[in-house]
């Protein structure tokens, strides 16, 4: 058998190549053509053939689940004037002045802070109210009320026992002033003024 010559080589190689990819076409077609069928037949969806959404929404929830729990991360240090550390990471601006002018990192401790809180914020002990304590303020309004009753027995009293004429009816005449229209109309029917006279 003669040598064969590189062109030659490539010449079979070039006609070998052409063969290769007209058989994979050919070949592919009929992949494709049964991997259809078998969509249609059992009605898988890309997500079931590749798992790529699938695996995206799993990624972006571990991401959700990461960045939760990152951020409801405690803070180990606090300053009590709004300042707060999780004790991870570059330690912030408030924390670095306050180490430099002499304090512990310890004195920022959250939990000392938060038992301090506790201690002052407790509510003072409930002191026991009896029952009866409403009774006086019953008792003084009711007084309150007979003071306020006895004013104007009083003011009537005071007019009726200065007054020197009274006709029976509620009417009453000092003496002084103008006569009263019912004291008029009284002496015009026949009365004399001597008739309302109070006698003491």
């Amino acid at each position: 058998m003669a040598t064969q010559t590189y062109a030659q080589l490539r010449e079979q190689i070039a006609a070998l190549e052409t063969q290769a990819a007209k058989a994979k076409s050919e070949e592919t077609a009929g992949v494709v053509t049964r991997i259809k069928e078998a969509i249609a037949s059992y009605g898988l969806k890309p997500q079931d053939l590749f798992g790529g959404k699938s695996g995206a929404v799993k990624t972006k929830s571990k991401a959700k689940s990461s960045a939760k729990g990152k951020a409801s991360a405690a803070p180990k240090y606090i300053d009590g004037k709004g300042g707060q550390w999780v004790g991870r990471g570059k330690r912030p601006r408030w924390l670095t002045e306050a180490l430099a002018a002499g304090k512990q990192l310890e004195d920022f401790l959250a939990e000392k802070f938060k038992a301090a809180v506790e201690t002052f914020s407790s509510p003072p002990a409930k002191v026991a109210v009896p029952t009866e304590q409403p009774a006086p303020k019953k008792a003084a309004t009711k007084a309150a009320a007979t003071t306020k009753s006895a004013k104007p027995a009083a003011v009537a009293k005071k007019v009726a026992s200065s007054a020197k004429y009274v006709d029976g009816a509620g009417n009453s005449w000092t003496g002084m002033g103008p006569t009263p229209r019912w004291l008029k109309q009284a002496v015009a029917g026949g009365k004399t003024k001597e008739d309302f006279l109070v006698k003491f």
